[in-house]
């Protein structure tokens, strides 16, 4: 009976506390005697009355109790716990009766007719939820008032939470020397722990990891793999426990997980370029890989040969433990396409993962160089007065064709050379004389960027118009 009876008085305390805030001063006067009907009703004649009544209002109980606050879910953590209590009670008691669940350092006392808490700085924990109980028994109010049972709850503002992680939640394909980072909405370490490791038990992994964590700035931390790294084609899931606080209280009420999966093995550089002409015969063939491989595997997986030949005989060196260079045994043919293949299967370092696809590409050797055409063209009679274009079928040593072009007669200005970015075509600024004829020759000894020699030279009358 006790029971149900405080259950009525808690909820239309609850009730009707809410009400009076919403009110004006003109509305709680006018509200008054209604509400002290209201809850002495549902009290049942007992002769005390929970009222929202501001402070200094009138109370015409033995005992008049009204509930201050604070309440809701986002109260300032420095808000102290107010609860009227208008009537001859018995003080010390009434400090003593009241209780807060995870009680903050703070100081009860009373201001006039008002119990208050007054938490202690920097207050009540952030982002927590507060149960506020008093009891007072019938020794420690008015005579003829009933015994006190109230219990309010608030939460305040500030509950710490993860605001975003790098790799994102579900990402795939994350390189193995990717770091975590987690982002939290509000600072978590103190500055003194900034750029040192970060504390222990932040995040946890599965399948578990060694590494370091660090905190970048107060509420940013980070999280790197030691060694190669995460293992490749893994999915891990990265927990942060709930538990984890700030030095002001807000604590992570929930652990919060993320996942993620690691890359496969793949080929990430090859060299010479898909399409590559003008290739010298002795390359250097590169392949690199997005993370350590097992040598062997990559070795067996790869072939170069001529188009619709067989495989070239070669070695392999290895730059490190993610990529290769093949030196083929003998030079390659010239003005030949190669096709190059590294296959599927080949195994990450040290785990059961391979690559998936087999990655193909082709390029063209270079040929031997000659003139391929000149601007003007061989026995031109009517060529421009300016200049002298000369292209070659390979890209050219420019020094060694510079200094082999002569131009009879000489021009009164000495011509200005250059070449285009595949140094194939030579560009000659010079002036001729009107009707006037020349010749233009490169004698022999020029050769191309690979140290051919330039078969056939040059020499072009032209006439000038």
């Amino acid at each position: 009976m006790a029971g149900a009876w405080m259950a009525r008085v808690r909820s239309a305390a609850g009730a009707a506390a809410a009400r009076w805030r919403r009110m004006t001063r003109g509305q709680r006067i006018a509200a008054g005697a209604a509400a002290v009907f209201a809850v002495a009703a549902i009290a049942a004649g007992l002769t005390f009355a929970l009222l929202p009544r501001g402070e200094g209002d009138d109370c015409d109980e033995p005992l008049c109790v009204e509930i201050i606050g604070p309440v809701g879910d986002k109260v300032d953590p420095m808000t102290p716990v107010r609860i009227r209590l208008a009537g001859d009670i018995d003080r010390k008691a009434a400090a003593k009766a009241l209780t807060i669940s995870n009680e903050p350092a703070g100081e009860r006392r009373f201001q006039k007719d008002v119990l208050a808490f007054y938490p202690e700085w920097p207050g009540f924990a952030r982002g927590e939820t507060y149960e506020i109980s008093l009891q007072l028994p019938a020794t420690a109010v008015p005579e003829g008032a009933q015994p006190v049972d109230l219990d309010f709850q608030f939460t305040t503002d500030g509950r710490l939470e993860v605001s975003s992680v790098f790799p994102a939640d579900g990402a795939a394909e994350v390189a193995l020397d990717a770091p975590l980072m987690v982002q939290f909405n509000r600072s978590v370490a103190p500055l003194t722990v900034i750029d040192a490791r970060g504390p222990e038990g932040v995040v946890e992994f599965d399948p578990p990891v060694e590494g370091e964590g660090r905190w970048l700035n107060t509420s940013l931390y980070q999280f790197t793999p030691s060694g190669v790294g995460w293992a490749p084609s893994t999915t891990y899931t990265a927990t942060v426990k709930a538990g984890l606080a700030n030095q002001l209280g807000a604590r992570l009420h929930e652990d919060y997980a993320t996942t993620f999966t690691t890359a496969l093995p793949r080929v990430v550089i090859f060299f010479p370029l898909a399409g590559s002409l003008y290739v010298e015969p002795e390359p250097e063939i590169k392949i690199g890989f997005n993370q350590p491989v097992d040598r062997a595997s990559a070795e067996a997986a790869f072939t170069l040969r001529p188009s619709g030949a067989g495989p070239v005989a070669g070695a392999f060196e290895w730059l490190d433990d993610q990529t290769f260079l093949f030196h083929p045994a003998q030079p390659l043919a010239l003005a030949t396409a190669y096709d190059a293949l590294v296959g599927a299967g080949v195994r990450a370092l040290g785990a059961d993962a391979v690559t998936a696809d087999a990655v193909a590409w082709s390029f063209t050797t270079v040929g031997v160089p000659r003139v391929e055409s000149t601007d003007p063209a061989q026995g031109s009679a009517s060529a421009d007065r300016y200049g002298v274009e000369i292209t070659f079928t390979n890209p050219m040593d420019e020094e060694s064709v510079e200094d082999r072009v002569t131009i009879t007669p000489e021009p009164e200005q000495e011509p200005y050379m250059g070449w285009d970015y595949e140094s194939r075509i030579l560009f000659i600024g010079v002036e001729f004389e009107p009707s006037s004829p020349y010749r233009v020759t490169i004698a022999p000894g020029a050769v191309d960027r690979y140290g051919t020699p330039l078969e056939g030279g040059l020499g072009v009358p032209a006439a000038r118009g």
